[in-house]
């Protein structure tokens, strides 16, 4: 984030990659500091000021959020040698082969997910190794595997040319960074030590795949903060992490009983090093051990917001330029949490939610400007009552942001509604914004929508909007943007059940994943289904398909939802569950034909034969020219996308 009119760097560190030591510094990037007159966010100048600010802030939390004897347990950040292969897959370029790409939210912008491919070459992780396999020939053939050291879990992929970024979790009980802990006198409140030994740190691997037959770790780094998320734009990767988790001064579930402990342990707070309150990074070789010594960023290149609101975590974004492995071209560090975060073409947008001592939620958002290739720009910082679901709740269309919100209900919180300006009930509402100077500033609102409801689901098209409130029915909401200053809900579909995922197919068309119902709000299956929303007045559903007692993994990871044009055939994998006690049946996916006029041509796939216990359910599908390559934990079967025939099993390992 260029925070600061100048560069620093931490000393070069060594890294091993495959047998050799290379020299890598870890550096971050210059940039205009806005002041607090500008109302968005300001540096620290020195360090003493950001321990005092982070120790009275935190307090400040505690006791606006949890008074006195409330409790607060601070949560646990979460993220996400080889093996010969056959012979070597070469590396080509860019193959014309017609193919699928990672499901994203943004046309161009690639997300990261658990598998990838570049149409010649398909990478998978699965079982904790990550896998090589050659699609060119008449069958998918696995031709390298590796596997990580120091129980690294791999959660994610990002793949840019011969380079796959691995975004993963280790659990380190040995050199994990200590903190020592505020201490109080009276027993039982306050803890004297606070030791991060065995806390999970995110890892991030450069990973050689130029040679299926011997991928090899290039570059390590990890850290104490949390992944958030990452996307891949024109071949830069910016990495969204969180944290790491202040050192809160009290045991989990015991709270301050009194002023004098509270002044005590914010004496004890203020002294802690400024260290304390960021992330730290560590380069290592390709086992996992450190080659030089933890560094965390210089005191005054982290920014907060100039009203305080964001809380003393860490939002840090990492620019990497993938061909150069893992080390940051540029950094950067503000105060603040990252709940949400959708990427643009030209903006990063960071959402974090807080909630006031009135009980409001609200929603802060900073804006960052990603429009060159190798530097993260602070921009501006704004904000929206209630809180976003998921990175769909917000999009930019022609330089505006729409976000959609659900404001909690005061039911949760008694209060007297005495302003008239927060619901005695829930509801949600799509605001639009536009950034300027370093603000964020409200265009309109259409608000209202759902009450007593929440938001299962959001997607904007162009000018327009589509929200998925539920309860006990699913309505569908139309929302017409095309005049961002006066947004304004224009039709609305109520049916059973919900919908969690929306795609559009078309202008007219959207296809919605989620559960059917029974008019109660109790959900009884999987159910797909097809909404006409060609008259944004009166949408209506086309055609439903639905699987008692299933449900399927698109209602949480759009990654694992597949549209293929082409054929007008989607992929869903689908789990089917015993009515009487939840456990599973069966694991598949199902191919469904869907054209306007509806769904026929229901399929149902299996994943490889069948075991004891039952078959890996499939996580994941794509397509290479005429082929349909399903994958799971255990292995990928590769069929004729037209045919939809058993297929070729080939499994891992």
């Amino acid at each position: 984030m260029n925070i600061a009119p100048r560069r620093w760097a931490v000393p070069a560190l060594a890294v091993a990659a495959a047998g050799a030591a290379v020299a890598l510094p870890l550096v971050s990037g210059s940039t205009d500091r806005a002041s607090a007159a500008d109302g968005a966010l300001e540096s620290f100048p020195t360090c003493s000021a950001l321990a005092s600010y982070a120790a009275h802030a935190t307090m400040a939390e505690m006791t606006r959020v949890m008074p006195m004897d409330a409790r607060k347990t601070p949560s646990m950040p979460s993220a996400a040698a080889a093996d010969s292969g056959a012979e070597a897959l070469a590396s080509a370029p860019q193959s014309a082969t017609p193919r699928s790409e990672t499901n994203v939210q943004v046309a161009g912008i690639d997300e990261p997910d658990i598998v990838k491919t570049d149409g010649r070459r398909i990478f998978a992780l699965a079982g904790g190794r990550l896998y090589a396999v050659d699609a060119t020939g008449d069958r998918p053939r696995v031709t390298g595997t590796l596997r990580f050291a120091d129980g690294l879990q791999p959660a994610a992929l990002i793949l840019s040319g011969d380079r796959l970024l691995v975004i993963g979790t280790v659990w380190q009980q040995e050199g994990a960074r200590s903190r020592p802990a505020p201490d109080v006198s009276s027993p039982g409140t306050v803890a004297k030590d606070a030791v991060y030994a065995g806390m999970p740190r995110t890892v991030l691997i450069s990973v050689d795949v130029g040679r299926p037959d011997h991928m090899r770790v290039a570059d390590r780094m990890s850290t104490d903060a949390a992944y958030s998320t990452a996307r891949l734009s024109d071949g830069t990767v910016r990495v969204v992490l969180t944290g790491p988790q202040p050192p809160y001064p009290v045991v989990p579930g015991t709270g301050l009983a009194g002023t004098v402990e509270q002044t005590l342990a914010l004496r004890r707070m203020t002294a802690l090093p400024a260290s304390s309150w960021l992330p730290s990074f560590r380069r290592e070789d390709a086992t996992g051990r450190a080659t030089a010594a933890d560094t965390s960023p210089p005191c005054t290149s982290v920014s907060r917001p100039a009203d305080g609101s964001d809380g003393t975590s860490t939002v840090t974004v990492l620019t990497i330029d993938p061909a150069q492995g893992v080390t940051p071209v540029d950094e950067d560090t503000i105060m603040g949490a990252a709940d949400q975060t959708m990427l643009s073409a030209d903006n990063l947008y960071v959402t974090s939610a807080r909630t006031g001592t009135n009980g409001r939620v609200t929603t802060h958002i900073h804006v960052f400007d990603v429009s060159r290739p190798r530097s993260t720009d602070y921009r501006a910082s704004g904000s929206v009552e209630g809180t976003p679901l998921s990175q769909f709740s917000m999009d930019e269309h022609a330089g505006v942001l729409r976000v959609a919100t659900t404001r909690p209900s005061d039911i949760a919180m008694p209060m007297e509604d005495t302003d008239g300006t927060r619901p005695a009930e829930s509801d949600s509402m799509v605001t639009t914004l536009r950034v300027e100077g370093r603000r964020l500033v409200e265009l309109g609102r259409v608000d209202g929508l759902g009450r007593g409801e929440q938001i299962y689901a959001v997607r904007f098209m162009g000018g327009r909007g589509y929200v998925v409130t539920f309860r006990q029915t699913d309505p569908l909401y139309t929302i017409d943007l095309s005049d961002p200053r006066a947004p304004r809900m224009t039709g609305e579909l109520k049916i059973n059940g919900y919908s969690a995922y929306l795609h559009p197919v078309d202008d007219d068309h959207v296809i919605g994943v989620g559960q059917d119902g029974d008019g109660q709000g109790g959900r009884t299956g999987a159910q797909v289904s097809l909404f006409d929303v060609s008259d944004p007045a009166s949408p209506r559903r086309v055609a439903s398909w639905s699987a008692p007692g299933a449900y399927s993994d698109v209602e949480w990871d759009h990654h694992a939802f597949l549209w293929w044009a082409p054929t007008s055939t989607a992929v869903i994998p689908v789990v089917s569950t015993d009515p009487g006690d939840g456990t599973t049946r069966d694991a598949s996916a199902v191919a469904l034909h869907i054209t306007p006029e509806g769904i026929d041509g229901v399929k149902g796939l299996a994943q490889g034969p069948a075991t004891a216990g039952g078959r890996s359910p499939i996580l994941r599908s794509l397509v290479i020219g005429d082929t349909l390559y399903t994958v799971s934990d255990t292995g990928i079967v590769a069929r004729g996308v037209s045919t939809l025939d058993d297929g070729t099993w080939v499994p891992f390992g």
